[in-house]
């Protein structure tokens, strides 16, 4: 065959706005050339056949560089080096195969070919016959990690053709199912207790495979009505890989404490549940809430953080981004710009500032291109907001409104704004200065949370004292308004379902409190925080996690109490929050916000700029449901850059 090698020559124009492109993988084997032939298809003709032929293919592109040739209608056409073992897999011995690879069907040369495909995408994988999560080429491991997968299967199933006792014994040593008694005296028991290590080992490997941690997979795994999963030669169906994965982790519960193996864990429990959203119908409370859960999937392009999860809101919303938030999707507009588009999408649709929440430190863009106000889904850290709830998919976010009823007034035609209006790049808010920060007291020396709870409990609640060691308990009494606001700063006023003003929590506090007392004049400060962690469990993982990368401060001229970013060091780029930076209410505010003026002097006619600091808002006790209104303060607009 003569064949050409010209990759931008390949693609024809697609003739349609709903035309889309097919790719039939031709039959071969062994060291066979790979070969393929595009054919363009419309929604509408596939919308009419009785039932989907194509299987759409999630996968990880890998290193751009490691490429490998193929053969695509006749000429020579460059992979990478994962698609390349990928299609080397999939194709069949006799005949062909008809796939969907993003690779392949779309001209990813042409920017405006793949923003209109990516529309497309949800369509594509949510009618194929099957959605195949490849997860790489195999080894070994991954080998008995699917075939105990699938014995697991068939046992719960009733399939009882492969369960001797020797198999018995392989899934409830690995899996706990089914439950069998300990037999020391039973040799293969013995062997498959010591092996089955082994096996969790195997497991823990093939979960960390990056491609649970991509962020198009969330949505290519969602939308498929059958999604199986295959790795080397390999394939089973998705529901019992996720079956036997859940069982390993449920077994030895250590597991979820290596990172790269909770991550991995983490990203495919948010798969499943995303499943569970669409195929059931239910939705999230909005689209913000569900991208702000994917936070940590990576992507080769950044804006494919916000592109990747649009394209599930046609199911789970009933219309698509644009008409959801008036945003196009659109690679032809710098990662800067879709960024700050997406953000002033957000906040006028849903009328508050909630996209704002999100870590100002290790910013992947110069800040003359993205301003302190607008979220870089680039770089998110795994640092946890104050409004959403502790644990994702639990609903929706926590129920505070600091801005009372000033909700976030949009630009209308004809009508004056209230807040939100964009002047070259840098965004107005409208509200008032609450207060500014007085004192503050950091996390950094602190290893135990039991130990930094107990010595911000004594800075807080004797303020005039706050000079002492962190473990000499002051003489004078505590007081109980002081110890109050305390305890409530510190776990953000909610508990870890997220429900407001938890009383039930306070006894828990004291149980605490009062066994540290007990034994502080006693024990080491290691004991302390061991003795500690045993009362109030909810309280201190819910303390856990507000204070995680915060810091305690007391305010000026109202004295109150607040927990707010301190943006971990500057070491990642960030500022520390610091004595003097203004705590202040804004329309569409749920709770304060964090601000610093610029310093020096004003030129004539100009206006004092600000910049957002840390996760942009604050926990101040007393002031997070409208009671800063009644101060009567004066408004004022803030030029956020």
């Amino acid at each position: 065959m003569d064949l050409k090698k010209d990759d931008n020559v390949l693609y024809d124009p697609l003739p349609t706005a709903d035309s889309f492109r097919f790719a039939y993988l031709k039959p071969g084997v062994g060291q066979d050339p790979i070969e393929c032939e595009l054919v363009t298809r419309t929604v509408k003709e596939e919308v009419d056949s009785a039932t989907p032929q194509w299987e759409a293919l999630s996968w990880l592109w890998g290193a751009r560089g490691d490429l490998r040739a193929i053969i695509v209608n006749g000429r020579k056409f460059s992979v990478t080096r994962n698609l390349f073992i990928a299609l080397n897999h999939l194709r069949l011995r006799e005949r062909s195969r008809l796939l969907w690879v993003d690779a392949l069907c779309i001209n990813q040369d042409d920017i405006e070919e793949r923003s209109s495909q990516i529309k497309q995408m949800a369509f594509l994988f949510h009618r194929a016959k099957n959605v195949i999560a490849w997860l790489g080429g195999g080894d070994a491991g991954s080998q008995v990690v699917m075939r105990l997968a699938r014995y697991l299967h068939d046992f719960d199933t009733g399939n009882l053709s492969y369960c001797d006792a020797n198999m018995i014994y392989i899934l409830a040593l690995t899996f706990g199912v089914p439950a069998v008694e300990s037999d020391p005296s039973n040799s293969v028991f013995n062997y498959w207790k010591i092996h089955r290590y082994e096996n969790w080992n195997y497991i823990d490997r093939i979960v960390d495979r990056e491609l649970f941690r991509r962020s198009w997979v969330l949505q290519e795994a969602a939308l498929a009505k059958s999604l199986v999963v295959t790795c080397g030669t390999e394939t089973i169906s998705w529901d019992a890989f996720f079956r036997a994965v859940s069982l390993r982790f449920s077994t030895d519960r250590r597991a979820r404490d290596y990172p790269t193996v909770h991550q991995g864990w983490s990203a495919m429990q948010a798969i499943e549940n995303l499943r569970q959203l669409v195929a059931t119908k239910q939705r999230p409370p909005d689209l913000l809430e569900l991208l702000w859960a994917c936070r940590d999937y990576k992507s080769t392009d950044p804006r494919d953080r916000i592109f990747a999860l649009l394209g599930v809101s046609d199911l789970l919303y009933g219309h698509g981004p644009s008409q959801q938030l008036g945003f196009e999707i659109d690679y032809s507009k710098p990662i800067h710009d879709v960024f700050a588009s997406f953000a002033m999408s957000t906040i006028g649709k849903y009328g508050d500032l909630r996209v704002l929440a999100t870590r100002r430190s290790n910013r992947a863009f110069d800040s003359n291109y993205l301003g302190s106000w607008c979220p870089d889904w680039a770089s998110l850290d795994d640092g946890v907001s104050l409004l959403y709830r502790q644990h994702q998919w639990s609903g929706n976010i926590i129920k505070y409104r600091a801005c009372g009823d000033l909700s976030f007034a949009w630009l209308a035609a004809g009508k004056t704004p209230s807040m939100g209006v964009l002047e070259m790049g840098h965004l107005i808010l409208r509200g008032f200065i609450l207060d500014r920060i007085a004192a503050l007291r950091h996390t950094s020396h602190f290893i135990i949370e039991s130990d930094r709870l107990f010595d911000w409990h004594n800075w807080a609640v004797w303020p005039d004292q706050r000079e002492q060691a962190r473990f000499t308990q002051p003489k004078d009494q505590a007081d109980p308004q002081r110890q109050d606001a305390f305890w409530r700063t510190v776990i953000a006023d909610a508990d870890v379902n997220g429900n407001r003003q938890p009383v039930y929590l306070r006894a828990q506090f004291h149980r605490w409190y009062q066994k540290v007392i007990e034994s502080s004049n006693t024990v080491n400060d290691s004991t302390v925080g061991t003795l500690a962690g045993i009362e109030g469990k909810d309280f201190l993982t819910r303390m856990r996690h507000v204070t995680r990368g915060r810091c305690l401060f007391e305010t000026s001229e109202h004295g109150l109490l607040g927990i707010g970013d301190k943006d971990y060091s500057a070491e990642l780029g960030g500022e520390q929050l610091r004595p003097g930076d203004l705590i202040a209410i804004v329309h569409g505010g749920p709770l304060p916000v964090m601000l610093r003026a610029f310093d020096g002097p004003l030129q004539k006619g100009a206006k004092r700029t600000y910049e957002l600091i840390g996760d942009a808002f604050c926990y101040v006790h007393g002031m997070v449901d409208g009671e800063a209104l009644r101060l009567g303060t004066k408004m004022e607009d803030f030029t956020i850059v």
